[in-house]
């Protein structure tokens, strides 16, 4: 009886894998969370695309904005600052939230900007 047990077990969790591990090639191949768009992931790397200095700064306080709106939120600073480098006082909840290290262009009228953030 423990055997049938073990072996639907390990069927089950063997379906689990396969379905994370599809998951997560499904979104490789369609380009990452960034698809059909531009993936800036700092200041420097928005300099070096030919953007003038004035519309990176803009798009990257962009970022910054809505990660504070809409970003995960953290009680104190020092617990956002355990997981992320820099953290940004909360737009919404009461707390603090990462500042973008680079954020993903998409394209559209207007662009829409997806902000990115780094680990600590």
């Amino acid at each position: 009886m423990s055997q049938g047990r073990t072996t639907r077990g390990a069927v089950a969790v063997a379906l689990i894998v396969a379905g994370v591990a599809a998951t997560m090639g499904f979104v490789w191949l369609r380009g990452g969370d960034c698809p059909g768009g531009t993936e800036i992931p700092s200041e420097r790397a928005c300099l070096a695309s030919g953007r003038a200095a004035d519309e990176c700064r803009a798009l990257l306080a962009e970022a910054h904005r809505l990660l504070a709106r809409s970003g995960p939120v953290y009680a104190t600073r020092e617990a956002c600052q355990d997981r992320h480098a820099t953290c940004q006082e909360s737009r919404g909840a009461a707390g603090f939230a990462p500042r973008a290290s680079g954020f993903c262009l998409m394209p559209g009228a207007p662009a829409r900007i997806v902000p990115r953030f780094s680990p600590a």
